[in-house]
């Protein structure tokens, strides 16, 4: 009973909090895609409507990849408040979500939040995650396809991809990878002769944020 309650109180401080704006940009703030290394850069706006004179205590980030900068730190009724801010996504991947959190003196002291999203594209990723092989005792050799996509605008060179058992085969071992292109790898693997139940793959690149990439292959 007191959990509903209480984001019942906190629903209601942030709606009177927002009470004191009108924004001009959403606050949740939707981006798009962006490639692993990318800047995103926008502006947050929104306008004082309260009464008096705001001015703003803090400014705090979700972490140290989102730079946000305040022109300046007083406003009046009717007054623009523009922050640039920008979000650095190198070593992100999938689904992000930066806070940045406005803290400010008003009437009362109040706090007013952005979020800003984006999904994110490795430069060099494995697609899928990994592979799960089935045994089968009709079929003694199995088979199953993996890509490797370079995302990025520079050639990608695979150099070699190491295997750690007798029974499994890969072929091509080595491939040199265009910029924004794909490459199709297949997977032979005897599960008779291979004694583990998870093996790795090391895939040896010649992308420097990436030299090494462990490959897990299921095996049941």
């Amino acid at each position: 009973m007191m959990k509903p309650i209480l984001l019942f109180i906190l629903g209601l401080s942030l709606s009177l909090w927002a009470q004191d704006f009108q924004f001009i940009t959403p606050q949740m703030m939707d981006k798009g895609f962006y490639r692993e290394g990318e800047i995103i850069r926008d502006t947050l706006q929104f306008v004082y409507v309260g009464d008096g004179k705001m001015v703003i205590k803090d400014l705090k980030r979700s972490c140290g990849c989102t730079v946000a900068k305040l022109e300046r730190y007083e406003y009046q009724k009717g007054d623009t408040i523009s922050i640039p801010f920008e979000v650095d996504t190198k070593g992100f991947k999938g689904r992000i979500r930066k806070n940045i959190t406005i803290f400010y003196q008003a009437k009362e002291s109040g706090k007013v939040q952005f979020t800003v999203m984006a999904e994110v594209v490795p430069l060099l990723k494995v697609e899928p995650a990994y592979l799960r092989i089935q045994s089968k005792p009709e079929e003694p050799v199995q088979k199953a396809n993996f890509e490797i996509q370079n995302n990025s605008d520079q050639e990608i060179r695979i150099l070699n991809i190491q295997v750690p058992e007798k029974g499994v085969t890969i072929e091509p071992r080595k491939v040199t990878i265009p910029p924004k292109k794909q490459v199709r790898f297949q997977l032979e693997v005897t599960p008779k002769q291979i004694k583990q139940k998870m093996i790795y793959l090391v895939i040896e690149t010649s992308f420097p944020p990436k030299k090494q990439i462990r490959f897990p292959v299921f095996i049941r």
